[in-house]
């Protein structure tokens, strides 16, 4: 079972972040990316909800920024593919906008072919708990997360980010005892890390001119 208690003291290479602070940075970070607006705010999501469950947020949104970029699922009953690998951030929000759908996992499992850094998808299979109000698992490879409504995740092995692999998404009968959610509100990044998500933010912002710093300041002086 995975613990979702953060260190109280960063490292000497690390620091915190809070919740509002991760939210932003992965937004910018996703915008300096090339992703629409609202996969951005769904990145910051993600991010935020992987952090507060004590996962490795940083590391996987930034193996999907820095990664090529995948395919959208094209949803259909019971598999879900695209030509070449599945996006994880593409492939999550359309698993939380089809959870009541036939093409969703409400009346069956759906197995997502190839999708790239598996875990991002997790914080949207829970979103989709929520939707539906009962459990769902999430297995790929040798991993096995389940989410219960409103409830951090019981994770029953080890959880890495990894190559694409296929990924099934089915709803659980069996209601497991869950961890708390942690009463921390931030979470520790590696400077390393957090500099390029930064460098990725930055390209969002417009270089200084000529013209926009002559337009800058008041046209009086400050001395009254």
């Amino acid at each position: 079972m995975n613990a979702i208690t953060p260190e109280s003291v960063a490292g000497p290479d690390s620091i915190f972040l809070s919740l509002s602070e991760i939210s932003s940075l992965t937004y910018r970070a996703a915008r300096g990316a090339g992703y629409e607006w609202g996969e951005a705010e769904e990145a910051a999501f993600a991010s935020v909800w992987l952090s507060r469950a004590g996962l490795d947020w940083a590391g996987t949104i930034l193996a999907v920024l820095n990664g090529a970029r995948a395919c959208a699922p094209l949803p259909s009953r019971g598999r879900w593919a695209a030509v070449g690998q599945l996006c994880p951030l593409r492939t999550g929000i359309a698993i939380a906008d089809f959870a009541t759908l036939q093409e969703g996992p409400s009346t069956h499992p759906v197995e997502c072919v190839a999708v790239a850094q598996p875990l991002l998808v997790v914080p949207f299979v829970a979103r989709a708990a929520n939707f539906l109000a009962r459990p769902i698992g999430v297995f790929w490879t040798d991993n096995q997360v389940f989410l219960q409504p409103e409830q951090p995740p019981l994770i029953e092995s080890s959880v890495d980010t990894c190559k694409p692999v296929d990924v099934t998404i089915a709803c659980e009968n069996v209601r497991r005892a869950m961890p708390m959610w942690s009463q921390f509100h931030h979470a520790e990044i590696c400077n390393a890390q957090y500099g390029e998500l930064n460098a990725l933010a930055l390209r969002t912002t417009v270089p200084t001119s000529a013209r926009s710093q002559a337009g800058a300041g008041g046209e009086e002086g400050d001395n009254d």
